[in-house]
């Protein structure tokens, strides 16, 4: 679903049918019947979500591009911990911070890669973005949220040899310097199927994990 909503953007809304086991952005598979009869019925509803957007310079100096509906992540490559300067709407939030990287994720991608890392899991209706720091050793910055409007900056220190990678949706943009994260001027409509609830979906899938 990620890939493709990467690959076509935010021009239509996408309905996904979840064939595997979690599957939190898609519409469930317990009743094929039911499913052909809500598309064939038009039987659901749309949402819109924001989404990420990421600007940067790679480690060799190229541009970085790119869009992500649940997280942004900087993930350390190799054995070294990354170190990380972090500013949020231009104020000093760590002036380095040591640890596996840093997760910046959407409520909808809350309950992915930043939930995982130690995060708050947030009902996707929810706004803001949540920052997660990976296994921070020094400071210990505990997870925290921020508005949807925020800029967040991320500044590799010694970027040649503690080597950091930016990822969009499980997207690698490569080696990077730095980047920055706002949110994209668009949104990404997804399609659920009529009795479709987020809450329950959450609490069975994410919280108590069944």
């Amino acid at each position: 679903m990620l890939e493709c909503i990467r690959t076509h953007g935010s021009q239509q809304p996408y309905l996904g049918i979840n064939t595997g086991t979690l599957g939190f952005l898609m519409n469930s598979t317990e009743d094929i019947k039911r499913i052909a009869h809500s598309l064939r019925e038009k039987e659901w509803t749309e949402y819109s979500f924001p989404r990420l957007h990421l600007t940067g310079e790679s480690l060799h100096g190229n541009h970085i591009n790119g869009y992500a509906l649940n997280d942004v992540y900087m993930a350390r490559i190799g054995g070294l911990a990354a170190n990380l300067r972090i500013d949020i709407d231009g104020v000093k939030i760590v002036d380095k911070i040591i640890c596996d990287g840093l997760v910046v994720a959407t409520a909808l991608g809350s309950t992915a890669y930043s939930s995982s890392a130690g995060g708050s899991p947030s009902h996707p209706l929810l706004g803001g973005m949540h920052i997660t720091p990976i296994c921070p050793h020094t400071p210990r910055l505990r997870p925290f949220i921020i508005p949807d409007e925020a800029s967040v900056h991320v500044q590799v220190l010694s970027p040649e040899r503690r080597i950091v990678q930016a990822v969009g949706d499980g997207f690698s943009y490569g080696e990077a310097r730095y980047i920055t994260i706002t949110s994209a001027t668009d949104s990404i409509r997804l399609a659920f199927l009529k009795g479709h609830n987020f809450t329950e979906r959450m609490v069975r899938k994410i919280l108590r994990n069944s």
